[in-house]
C-alpha cells in the first residue's frame, strides 16, 4: 500500500471511529496530564519565539509571517519613539499590538504610551481631536526635539529644554 492510500485509510478509519478515537484520547491526557505537562512546558522553553509569534498570529488573526513583518517595525508611527522588540512589557518601548477592542480586528504595532492613550481615549476620533484643541488652547511645547524631531525648538522657554522632555507647561 502507497502512503497516499494508507494516509485515505488512516482518515476514514478516524472518520468512523471518531467516539472511539476521542475516547482514548481523553483517557490518555487524564492518566498522563502530569507528564504531558511537562513535554509542554519543555516546548514551550525551547521554542518561545515561535510560540509567542503564533500566539500573536492568532489572537488578532494574522499569519505567522506578518508577525515577522511587524517585528522588524523600528519606530512608533504616531509618536515615532523607536521600539525595542526585546523589552519586557511594561517598557515604554516595548511594542503593542493595538486592535480595536470591538471587531478585534488587529491595526499596527505602536509603543505601550500611545496604546495606552487611545485606550483613556476609548479609541474616540472626537475626544483626540478635542485633547488636540485643548493642547493648542491651553499649553506650548517644552518637549525635547531630540526625541520628537518633528516639532522644533521651543524659543519662548529654552531653560526647559532637556529638563521636561514630554511634559507641557
Amino acid at each position: 500500500m502507497n502512503s497516499d492510500a494508507k494516509r485515505a485509510a488512516n482518515a476514514r478509519y478516524r472518520e468512523k471511529n471518531r467516539e472511539k478515537l476521542s475516547q482514548k484520547s481523553a483517557e490518555y491526557r487524564l492518566a498522563n496530564a502530569e507528564r504531558i505537562k511537562q513535554q509542554s512546558k519543555k516546548y514551550r522553553e525551547a521554542n518561545r519565539l515561535k510560540v509567542r509569534r503564533q500566539k500573536r498570529a492568532q489572537r488578532y488573526g494574522l499569519s505567522v509571517e506578518r508577525v515577522i513583518e511587524l517585528e522588524s517595525q523600528t519606530h512608533c508611527p504616531i509618536c515615532g519613539i523607536e521600539l525595542d522588540h526585546n523589552a519586557g512589557h511594561a517598557s515604554r518601548q516595548a511594542p503593542t499590538y493595538d486592535h480595536c477592542h470591538e471587531s478585534n480586528k488587529f491595526r499596527d504595532v505602536i509603543c505601550g504610551h500611545c496604546n495606552r492613550m487611545l485606550g483613556f481615549a476609548h479609541d474616540s476620533k472626537e475626544v483626540l481631536l478635542k485633547a488636540v484643541e485643548y493642547l493648542e488652547h491651553h499649553t506650548h511645547d517644552h518637549r525635547d526635539p531630540h526625541r520628537y524631531p518633528s516639532i522644533g525648538l521651543c524659543l519662548e522657554h529654552p531653560e526647559a529644554h532637556g529638563r521636561f522632555p514630554g511634559v507641557f507647561c
